[in-house]
């Protein structure tokens, strides 16, 4: 009789804030409002029941994709993950994710030895994060937050490098006509 193998797969998704940053433009401060928080606020226990992490990667494609989706709640644990309000409520992770913000995601298919830390899957940038709103089976409203974005090569997608022949030759293009007229 064949022998089936138990596996217990595990996951950890957190998310680097990229408060590091002082000014944007070289005059202009950014938020401080994450000033002194953890280095990072850890997504996974935001997972559970609808809750999806997808990764892709393809040689097709200059940059690996990741979706995330979890429900839509505050932080009730009493380890503090975020930014406290005026009111003393805590934020959602919707209001804590930002674009550029580093996503690491691990996973272990569960099978063999037990990693001391889970093998990474992917690293990337957020590009976009969404709420959406539905209305669930017993009649009460179901926010989903939506976190997906690139892996590094977004980098590659971000910068462009643009190579014409007359920037070799050294000719002011400086105005329109000279531009237009070669």
């Amino acid at each position: 009789m064949p022998r089936l193998k138990d596996a217990m797969p595990q996951i950890s998704v957190r998310l680097y804030k990229t408060i590091s940053r002082k000014i944007v433009d070289g005059k202009s401060a950014v938020s401080a409002r994450y000033a002194g928080k953890s280095e990072y606020i850890d997504l996974t226990p935001y997972l559970g029941d609808g809750s999806s992490v997808v990764t892709s990667k393809s040689i097709r494609d200059p940059a690996g994709a990741f979706s995330i989706t979890f429900a839509d709640r505050p932080n009730t644990s009493g380890v503090v993950k975020g930014p406290v309000l005026p009111t003393g409520a805590m934020e959602t992770v919707y209001g804590l994710v930002e674009p550029m913000d580093v996503v690491e995601i691990r996973m272990w298919g569960g099978v063999g030895t037990v990693p001391v830390d889970l093998p990474i899957k992917m690293r990337g940038f957020v590009s976009q994060v969404n709420r959406s709103q539905a209305m669930g089976q017993d009649g009460k409203p179901v926010r989903m937050v939506v976190v997906s974005g690139q892996d590094f090569g977004k980098l590659w997608q971000v910068y462009q490098i643009l190579y014409l022949q007359a920037y070799a030759a050294g000719k002011a293009l400086l105005t329109t006509y000279n531009l237009w007229e070669l």
